[in-house]
C-alpha cells in the first residue's frame, strides 16, 4: 500500500508505504500483521518538529531544523474471532516508533507509542 498526501495551502508532502500480510488459522480466527513506514519532507518536519529561532527565544529550547526524510516505521498485528454468523470480535495492537530527525528534535519526549483497539461486530 502507498498513500500519498498533499496539502494544498502548504507544501506538505507524507508519502506512507506499507506491507500486510494475514491467514486464516480456523475457519473463524484469522491473524494479520503490517509493517509500514512514513517519510515527510522538511516542511512537514519542520511544522511538527522543528524550532524557530523565535520559537527557541521563547522556549529555551535550541532551534532545530529537521530535514526530509523517514518520520516514522510502525508494526502492527490484529486478530478477528467469528463468534457466530452474526457477531465477531477485533483485537489489535500496534507499535510507532519515530525515526531519524523528527526522533532527535528536542520537543519530542516520547520516542514511541502503542495502540490497543478492542471491538465488538455485528453483521446484518
Amino acid at each position: 500500500m502507498v498513500r500519498v498526501v498533499r496539502f494544498p495551502c502548504v507544501q506538505v508532502l507524507l508519502v506512507d508505504v506499507g506491507a500486510s500480510w494475514s491467514t486464516s488459522v480456523t475457519p473463524a480466527l484469522r491473524v494479520a500483521t503490517t509493517l509500514a513506514t512514513t517519510w515527510a519532507n522538511g516542511e512537514h518536519l519542520q511544522e511538527y518538529f522543528g524550532i524557530t529561532a523565535a520559537q527557541s527565544t521563547r522556549s529555551g529550547l535550541a532551534a532545530y531544523s529537521p530535514s526530509g526524510g523517514l518520520k516514522d516505521v510502525r508494526l502492527g498485528v490484529s486478530l478477528f474471532y467469528r463468534l457466530t454468523p452474526e457477531w465477531s470480535l477485533t483485537g489489535a495492537v500496534s507499535h510507532s516508533e519515530l525515526v531519524g530527525d523528527a526522533r532527535h528534535s528536542p520537543i519530542v519526549r516520547e520516542k514511541g507509542t502503542v495502540t490497543g483497539v478492542l471491538a465488538v461486530g455485528y453483521s446484518f
